[in-house]
């Protein structure tokens, strides 16, 4: 027993508003395999296909992609009935109303009770800003010119200020959680742009899971996410002062590339440099009649990760993210 097809009739929205706020009818025409299947058993298999308590509207529904969406009406009734003529066909009447959760989820929010009970996990997540000051060695000063002493050379030991790091803490409940994605995602950033942000400028600090059993839901899970963003940061004339979560290292050696071949670089006595100088950027050479420019190597240390995995509403971090 099984459902075939879901499809929106073509006259099967409906919106109402007032002062009080907003209501929609969505019809669409389930269809399934079996004539045992009944009302239950549907109502049963489009929860758990997603048509649950508390959902946001959108239209259309399946099988065609959102055009718009109201997070702020809740799904909030279900009437399904039975094409008398086939037996396998049923409309299904969705109602979404605006509710507050906070105030009208009886059950959960601490207000008075009205039968309304939202599945948790469809709540907005909850976000907490903070900032971190980190320890960080620049290499170059505000203009971007490479931070190093009248002789040409990067400080020793180099100088270091504190970088303050935004940090976003996003909670919210889930349905399950796996151990191997903290292993997955923490200590990772972000492998192409995210809820607005550069890619590789993400890093996901942590991830912890608290599970207990919910009255109406049972066993739940709440899943915290911890996010530090550090975009790059380049001075007026675009040069690179922070690489985000890259390294910036002096390009710095003792050694040359000699007709393809490393080499140690010896003074004008024959005898090996005692401290290293900066190398050709592009092919490693080094030329003492003509050293190179102080110059910086951007080294990538953080491995990458797939963030739509969190799949978090997309205005979570916007200033104004809407209803």
């Amino acid at each position: 027993m099984a459902i075939v097809s879901i499809l929106p009739k073509k006259t099967g929205s409906r919106h109402s508003a007032n002062l009080t706020g907003r209501s929609y009818a969505v019809e669409l025409i389930a269809v399934v395999d079996d004539l045992a299947t009944g009302p239950k058993a549907l109502r049963d298999q489009l929860a758990a296909a997603g048509f649950v308590a508390g959902q946001g509207y959108q239209w259309p529904l399946p099988p065609a992609s959102a055009a718009e969406s109201d997070p702020a009406a809740r799904l909030t009734g279900m009437e399904v009935a039975q094409d008398a003529t086939d037996g396998r066909n049923y409309t299904v009447t969705l109602a979404y109303q605006t509710h507050d959760p906070e105030k009208d989820n009886g059950a959960q929010g601490g207000g008075a009770a009205t039968g309304w009970v939202m599945a948790p996990w469809l709540a907005m997540p909850t976000l907490d800003w903070s900032s971190d000051d980190v320890d960080f060695y620049p290499t170059h000063d505000r203009e971007g010119n490479p931070l190093v002493n009248s002789a040409g050379d990067p400080f020793d030991p180099g100088p270091s200020i504190k970088l303050p790091t935004p940090i976003a803490t996003v909670a919210r409940v889930e349905q399950g959680f796996l151990p191997e994605w903290i292993t997955a995602f923490k200590g990772r950033v972000n492998d192409a742009p995210w809820m607005g942000y550069p890619a590789e400028s993400v890093l996901c600090k942590d991830i912890t899971a608290k599970r207990a059993n919910d009255p109406d839901w049972g066993g739940l899970y709440t899943v915290t996410y911890t996010f530090a963003f550090r975009p790059p940061i380049t001075s007026p004339s675009d040069k690179v002062i922070v690489a985000g979560w890259d390294l910036m290292i002096a390009n710095l050696g003792k050694r040359r590339i000699v007709a393809g071949k490393p080499e140690e670089i010896r003074d004008k006595d024959a005898q090996p440099i005692s401290d290293p100088v900066f190398l050709d950027p592009d092919d490693g050479s080094y030329d003492p009649d003509s050293p190179p420019e102080p110059n910086y190597k951007v080294v990538p240390v953080y491995p990458t990760a797939d963030f739509d995995f969190f799949n978090l509403p997309p205005a979570l971090f916007d200033y104004n993210p809407g209803p």
